[in-house]
């Protein structure tokens, strides 16, 4: 994108976080509009579906911006602090928030629509408490990934913890909760009396949760 003065690397990622913002809102919006004028009243999993949303748009916001600063491009000295360490150490914990709040979203979602099934309740329950857990061990983990005063500073190496084994763990440990929620998703659809047809596309509209990990992995393989 020369007009903006972006490579073709940074010129992806706007393009890419500018259309996935405005999805996030417009899907959010439908979801408002549904639960308001047709299927209602608002629950847990829709305020935590909001909660992403937003930390969701604050880590595309953060990210453009670290372009800005010269994320992508080559080291300036007025840049280089901003795009290299404090736009990441910023953004993981964003990220780490949405993604939490994203799950908790459809563990919530589960745990409305089994509400008078005491032992799927109690399950779905207990991954929304493994979740929470998940992140507040993850904002931590990034919180303090390196040692104050300068938590940002990964130029240090032995002044911080493994990045990647981070990384690995949390990355590990989102995969599981996802997995859980869709199996729990799986066995709650399939003991409703409807079409087969039916309940096979809500199954798959919960494993489409899934999609999220492959990306997450190949993540994981880069930072390697």
């Amino acid at each position: 994108m020369p007009a903006f003065d972006l490579s073709l690397e940074c010129a992806s990622i706007v393009i890419v976080t500018t259309t996935a913002v405005t999805w996030s809102l417009l899907t959010l919006a439908m979801r408002y509009f549904i639960r308001l004028k047709i299927n209602g009243p608002l629950g847990c999993d829709d305020y935590a579906c909001s909660v992403a949303t937003v930390f969701a748009v604050a880590h595309s916001i953060v990210t453009l911006c670290e372009i800005a600063f010269g994320f992508g491009n080559r080291k300036t000295d007025g840049s280089s602090l901003f795009s290299e360490q404090v736009g990441p150490y910023v953004t993981n914990m964003l990220y780490t928030i949405a993604i939490t709040f994203s799950s908790l979203s459809i563990s919530y979602l589960i745990a409305r629509v089994v509400s008078k099934v005491r032992h799927k309740k109690v399950l779905a329950y207990l991954i929304i408490g493994a979740t929470a857990c998940w992140g507040l061990a993850g904002v931590i983990t990034w919180a303090f990934q390196c040692r104050l005063p300068h938590p940002w500073n990964i130029d240090r190496p032995r002044h911080c913890i493994s990045l990647v084994g981070a990384w690995i763990g949390l990355s590990v440990g989102h995969a599981a909760l996802e997995l859980a929620n869709v199996v729990l998703a799986i066995a709650v659809v399939w003991k409703l009396q409807m079409p087969v047809k039916d309940k096979s596309m809500i199954v798959v509209a919960f494993a489409t949760r899934l999609l999220i990990l492959p990306p997450t992995f190949m993540r994981l393989s880069a930072l390697r």
